[in-house]
C-alpha cells in the first residue's frame, strides 16, 4: 500500500517538475552601438600680407601671394570657390586705410630702416571636405608665410540623423546575439522580445557604466575622445535595454 502511495505521489510532482522546468526565463541585456561620423566641411581662417615701398607695390605683392595660394589649391584638387570672404573683412578695409594714410614721418623712418612702407594685409575663408585635406593644404601654405587658423568642424545633421537610427539598430542586433549565447549554455532558445528601453529604469542611463570603466582603465585619454576628436569626427552612439524571453 506505500508503494502506491508512493507511485501516486511521483506522478502527481512529475507533471510540475516538467513544468517548472519548462517555465520561461526573462533575460536582460544592456546593449550599446556606435558610428562615427565625420565632418561635412573644415573651414579655416588664412590670412598673408603684401609689402612694399609704395601702396601700389604693397597691393602687387598680395595679388602675387594670392595667386601663389590658388596655384596651391589647384595642385591639390581644391576648387577656387573654396576660398571665401570671412568676418574681418572690415579689418582688413581698415587696416588698408591705415596703409594708405600712413604718417610720413613714420615712412621715412622705415625708409631709413630698410623696411617696407607699406603694409596690404588679405584674410579669406577656405572651405575643403575633411580634415586630411585641411591638414595637407595647410603645411603647403604655412611654406610659402599665410598664417593657417585652426580648423572648424562642421557636422552634416542630415547624417548625423541617419547615424542616430543606425546605431539604434546596431544595439539591437548586438542585444540579441548575447542573449543567444546566455540561451544556448542554458540548453534555451529566444521566444520573444519582451521589452525594449532606451532609458533603462535605474538612476544612471544604460551604457555609461562602460563608460565610466574606460575612463577607469584608459585615463583621461578615453575622457577626452569622447568629445574631442582630431578629425574632427563626431561619434554617435546609443545603448538600450533589451527583455527576452527565453524558453526550452
Amino acid at each position: 500500500m506505500r508503494i502506491m502511495t508512493l507511485i501516486a505521489a511521483a506522478a502527481m510532482l512529475t507533471p510540475t517538475m516538467v513544468a517548472a522546468q519548462s517555465r520561461p526565463v526573462s533575460l536582460e541585456i544592456v546593449a550599446s552601438g556606435a558610428l562615427d561620423v565625420k565632418p561635412s566641411r573644415v573651414s579655416m581662417v588664412i590670412s598673408f600680407k603684401g609689402e612694399g615701398d609704395t601702396q601700389a607695390e604693397a597691393e602687387r605683392a598680395v595679388d602675387a601671394k594670392m595667386a601663389k595660394v590658388q596655384e596651391i589649391l589647384k595642385a591639390e584638387n581644391i576648387p577656387a570657390s573654396a576660398l571665401g570672404e570671412t568676418s574681418v573683412d572690415a579689418f582688413i578695409k581698415a587696416a588698408t586705410d591705415s596703409a594708405e594714410s600712413e604718417d610720413p614721418d613714420m615712412a621715412s623712418d622705415a625708409a631709413g630702416s630698410g623696411k617696407p612702407k607699406f603694409s596690404v594685409p588679405d584674410v579669406k575663408q577656405l572651405t575643403v571636405t575633411s580634415a586630411a585635406v585641411a591638414e595637407a593644404v595647410k603645411a603647403k601654405l604655412e611654406a610659402i608665410d599665410v598664417t593657417v587658423g585652426s580648423p572648424k568642424f562642421d557636422a552634416d545633421e542630415a547624417r548625423i540623423l541617419t547615424a542616430q537610427r543606425e546605431v539604434k539598430a546596431l544595439a539591437l542586433r548586438s542585444a540579441r546575439t548575447d542573449a543567444e549565447v546566455y540561451a544556448k549554455e542554458m540548453g534555451m532558445r529566444i521566444n520573444r522580445v519582451v521589452r525594449i528601453s532606451e532609458g533603462g529604469s535605474g538612476p544612471l542611463m544604460p551604457g555609461i557604466q562602460t563608460k565610466l570603466q574606460q575612463v577607469i582603465t584608459q585615463g583621461p585619454q578615453a575622457f577626452a575622445r569622447m568629445f574631442k576628436r582630431t578629425d574632427g569626427s563626431v561619434t554617435v552612439e546609443t545603448s538600450i535595454v533589451v527583455e527576452f524571453e527565453l524558453t526550452k
